[in-house]
């Protein structure tokens, strides 16, 4: 969205410099391997400037996985923030992997944002700035009959 980009781990570590590498590593130190860390570029600079890294726990195995501890990269340093009482979604979690990605399958994540963004239709502004929310997200599946 605007300048920024977002990228799974796996995928993001061809535009992070070492020092950024680093840090990211140190935070994948002893998760499971189906742990995500989604990874925010600011493209408008070059090379890409990092932002944060915001862990996913369960980014294999959740459609729309929950937002974790987001780590910040500020002028003094990195900072963590706690994730909120009602989780923020990543939605459309095939665009930020690889084809290839071996972690859950990407046709049937494809496949998922097409059987809700059908239901959904052209540009609901009012939809769009709530389905962010882990509950109301969940409650909106179910009212549409998609599994969570």
């Amino acid at each position: 969205m605007g300048n920024n980009l977002y990228l799974h781990h796996s995928a993001a570590k061809t535009y992070l410099s070492r020092s950024a590498k680093s840090y990211m590593n140190n935070v994948l130190v002893n998760k499971p391997k189906a742990f995500g860390l989604v990874v925010k570029l600011d493209t408008s600079t070059k090379p890409f400037k990092i932002i944060s890294y915001t862990e996913a726990p369960k980014w294999d195995s959740e459609h729309e996985p929950q937002l974790g501890i987001v780590h910040n990269l500020t002028s003094s340093g990195w900072t963590q923030k706690a994730p909120q009482q009602d989780p923020l979604i990543y939605h459309h979690r095939w665009l930020f992997v690889q084809t290839d990605y071996q972690g859950f399958s990407v046709a049937s994540s494809m496949k998922r944002s097409l059987a809700w963004k059908t239901i959904v239709g052209g540009a609901n502004r009012d939809l769009s700035s709530r389905i962010g929310r882990k509950s109301f997200w969940d409650n909106w599946l179910q009212k549409n009959g998609l599994p969570l």
